[in-house]
């Protein structure tokens, strides 16, 4: 873990004020470092003092890459607990939660849900929704198959990487 602390810009003049322009600068240094960040951040903190307004991040830089292996660079496509992931024996695929939020297993209260044990599904075919922060978030099947195990309950909040289903490609 690193901490890196950055200073912003100055203080407001008016003692105890933040100025929008302060305020938008570290927006900008805050949406920097997340872009050009390396690894997931743990922690970011912002403090304002007379000198002006500070943004310190500890960086989670995650295991190091084995010796000879590439690692994963930004804007590179995720692999791991962000999306499907196959057992060892190739048969069944795991369906995870590309994000926190809470999972709906159905496109509206009381009606039929979107895929339910031993469902045929597509590739491409969606499966339930993930709300996080009051937008719906389709998650669709990645392979044709059958449902063989649904791992939550409608409604349920869910983390990113949790598993949502199984599904049997073979």
């Amino acid at each position: 873990m690193s901490v890196d602390t950055f200073a912003v810009s100055k203080a407001s003049p008016v003692a105890g004020q933040t100025t929008r322009s302060t305020l938008d600068a570290v927006t900008d240094t805050v949406v920097r470092i997340m872009c050009e960040s390396a690894g997931p951040l743990r922690r970011v903190s912002v403090s304002y003092d007379t000198d002006g307004a500070r943004v310190e991040v500890d960086l989670d830089p995650g295991p190091a890459a084995p010796h000879g292996q590439p690692t994963e660079s930004p804007g590179t496509a995720p692999t791991g607990p962000t999306g499907p992931t196959a057992d060892p024996a190739g048969a069944h695929q795991v369906i995870t939660s590309p994000m926190v939020g809470v999972v709906y297993l159905a496109p509206e209260p009381n009606a039929d849900t979107f895929v339910a044990v031993d469902s045929e599904v597509q590739a491409g075919q969606q499966l339930c929704v993930v709300e996080a922060m009051k937008l719906m978030n389709a998650v669709r099947a990645e392979q044709a198959g059958t449902v063989v195990d649904v791992l939550v309950n409608d409604g349920a909040a869910v983390e990113y990487g949790q598993p949502l289903f199984t599904i049997d490609v073979a």
